[in-house]
């Protein structure tokens, strides 16, 4: 976002703010409050692996602190939401439009979904025409998409900014600890609703490769390219470690593989 700022020449006048979190994983009740915001951090630091490095690596990205700093926003200066059609930045969006509800300047939202068409030169043109998130979303797209098209970034309407405002206090009531972006409403599910695709991909790749284990890190990454929906390799891994604990797959520890994230294979369980 930064980069592409620059290419629009916007770069030092403008600030960007992001959570450093996946709202489609994890919970979110009452994560306006301190006491939503510890239960949330508990839940993924008891789950997800090395979640406390990221957590204090970059605490200005942190809920507690972007919560202080979106309030802190002067009506004297714009405001553009950037998001994509997917679970995590609806969320996001519905989160950050709650926490500016007292804010009487507009705010423009940009859907990259929506506004921005790949080129076909594009190596991921052929996955999806449309960017569905902000991390598929090039730069230089994000530059020519303000040069050209800066005048037509609209405001929300008062009364789309009530009704998401809405969205978040309805989710912030919830118990779910998955969510999924479908037919542009956001779907909860039961956490281990990718466990049975997990357990098909790993028998495929077992067959495959004509072995017994297959590296947790190769099923994680082709586990990334299969399910669309789940843009989280830690969550991915949380469920295979959650599938060992069922016994349903066995496990296979290779220590000689110290330098790589995944030091361990699995196979399905006889």
């Amino acid at each position: 976002m930064k980069v592409g700022l620059s290419g629009a020449g916007l770069r030092y006048e403008s600030e960007v703010l992001s959570f450093n979190d996946l709202f489609s994983i994890g919970p979110l009740w009452k994560l306006e409050t301190p006491e939503g915001q510890e239960n949330r951090h508990n839940w993924l630091a008891e789950r997800i692996v090395d979640y406390e490095f990221f957590y204090y690596a970059n605490w200005e990205h942190r809920i507690e602190q972007m919560t202080a700093t979106l309030t802190a926003i002067s009506d004297d200066k714009s405001i553009t939401i950037w998001c994509g059609s997917n679970a995590h930045e609806q969320i996001g969006l519905r989160f950050a439009l709650y926490l500016l509800r007292n804010r009487t300047a507009p705010i423009g939202v940009v859907n990259v979904t929506d506004s921005l068409e790949r080129e076909p030169s594009d190596p991921l043109y052929m996955e999806s025409k449309f960017p569905l998130s902000m991390n598929v979303v090039y730069s230089k797209e994000i530059a020519r998409f303000i040069t050209q098209n800066k005048e037509k970034i609209h405001a929300l309407s008062m009364e789309d900014r009530h009704r998401h405002e809405q969205d978040w206090l309805e989710l912030s009531e919830q118990a779910s600890v998955l969510r999924l972006w479908e037919n542009d409403h956001i779907d909860h599910v039961p956490e281990d609703s990718f466990d049975q695709a997990l357990l098909d991909l790993i028998g495929q790749l077992q067959a495959e490769d004509n072995r017994q284990f297959v590296h947790a890190g190769k099923i994680i990454d082709e586990a990334l390219t299969q399910l669309s929906q789940l843009r989280s390799d830690t969550f991915l891994e949380y469920r295979v470690q959650q599938l060992i604990a069922q016994g349903r797959l066995e496990f296979l520890e290779m220590p000689e593989m110290s330098g790589m994230q995944y030091r361990y294979a699995v196979k399905l369980k006889a």
